[in-house]
């Protein structure tokens, strides 16, 4: 198992990568961004890693349903319409993408996002089925 420092992460998204982390007491931890000064800009704390919460969960009571939450902040909603216009534009042409992360592989991956596309929309909702692990018949 390979052990971290919390400075050798550049953002919560990098540190994602590499998770889940276990403290020495095997207990799962999570990393913290560096935080900072709102008047001088100076950093008050660096990163580390945090314990998560301790809570008593009842697996067998939790809501198996996924549902989508409507957009309700303005800046989000101006947001949204912005990039549908733009999306809207550049429908039919390429988009494409290129990551490496030298830390992982010597490779990248690659592709394009607009490739599949047919329609744009603002809002899409997805039907979900809540799964039942009690019944014998699996699909």
């Amino acid at each position: 198992m390979k052990a971290f420092e919390a400075k050798e992460f550049l953002s919560r998204e990098d540190s994602r990568k590499y998770s889940p982390f276990l403290a020495d007491d095997n207990r799962l931890v999570y990393w913290v961004n560096s935080s900072y000064d709102s008047d001088t800009g100076k950093r008050k704390k660096g990163s580390f890693f945090r314990h998560y919460p301790k809570r008593d969960l009842d697996y067998k009571n939790i809501n198996r349903e996924i549902t989508i939450k409507k957009i309700s902040d303005n800046r989000h909603k101006k947001t949204q319409e912005i990039l549908v216009n733009i999306l809207k534009k550049i429908i039919g042409k390429s988009l494409l993408w290129y990551f490496k992360d030298n830390r992982i592989s010597d490779f990248s991956i690659c592709g394009d996002l607009l490739k599949y596309v047919e329609v744009v929309e603002d809002e899409f909702r997805l039907e979900i089925k809540p799964l039942n692990f009690d019944s014998k018949n699996h699909i």
